[in-house]
């Protein structure tokens, strides 16, 4: 189906990234399908989504935020969403098509056993958009030691990042592998040209987290596992570049 956008930047303070930052992406998938899924009956009151996998790839038109999509939903087995979505820049160019799946799950009583994993705020949270607590490179190994809280975790005390306010949502992982990258390559200046990613389980707020930098095939890529209290959350896979003299140039992870 078609849907348009709402572009308010004081609604949407993440409007305020660039047109394709990985962030936007994943914002524009999540209401994406969600708008479709209620709209379609696929989805209603009192039933939860969680994103299990994705993948995006940016296209060339960057005329600001996107202002349409079209998004098509189907269903994969008895409690899987597939997603397929398109969107297009002010000009009609393409800025970005999304694809993957998301579980969907009736509430039960899941709110209540979320709520009891919760963890207290942390009183060492760093403030604002800090993240990042400290990046290590042990024989070209890098590795970065996170924390989300819902102290610095969300707007307004974030500037941008919004969310449900239950668990380390996605975009904040994505931002968290930005970082990381732009330190790590000396790169201040970067752009994500596309990317996927797998979930396995639900990364905690206020309980640090780390991200390991793993090997890829592409010399344009960023991988990484996302471990948390010693297990498994997700893996990411950012593809970055450069904009030098009007030429994409990739940023090549440290080897």
């Amino acid at each position: 189906m078609w849907l348009a956008f709402d572009l308010d930047t004081a609604r949407w303070p993440w409007l305020r990234l660039p047109p394709q930052h990985a962030v936007v992406v994943e914002k524009y998938q999540y209401f994406s399908s969600m708008t479709a899924g209620w709209a379609l009956g696929l989805l209603g009151p009192g039933v939860f989504t969680a994103l299990t996998e994705v993948t995006w790839d940016c296209g060339e038109g960057r005329d600001g935020h996107s202002p349409r999509g079209y998004c098509e939903l189907e269903t994969d087995g008895p409690r899987d969403i597939r997603f397929n979505s398109r969107f297009t820049d002010r000009s009609g160019a393409q800025a970005f098509h999304i694809s993957g799946r998301g579980h969907v799950f009736p509430d039960g009583d899941f709110a209540a056993r979320r709520a009891a994993r919760h963890n207290p705020p942390s009183a060492s949270i760093a403030p604002h958009d800090a993240f990042l607590r400290k990046i290590t490179n042990e024989a070209g190994r890098w590795r970065a030691d996170c924390l989300v809280g819902r102290v610095n975790g969300f707007h307004p005390a974030h500037r941008f990042h919004t969310g449900s306010g239950d668990h380390v949502n996605a975009a904040q992982l994505y931002d968290c592998a930005l970082q990381v990258a732009a330190q790590a390559a000396g790169h201040g200046a970067i752009r994500c040209t596309g990317g996927s990613a797998e979930f396995k389980r639900f990364t905690e707020l206020d309980q640090p987290f780390a991200l390991h930098a793993e090997p890829s095939t592409r010399a344009d890529e960023w991988r990484f596992l996302v471990s948390q209290s010693g297990r498994e959350t997700a893996r990411l896979a950012l593809r970055l570049a450069t904009d030098e003299s009007g030429a994409r140039t990739a940023v090549t992870p440290p080897r």
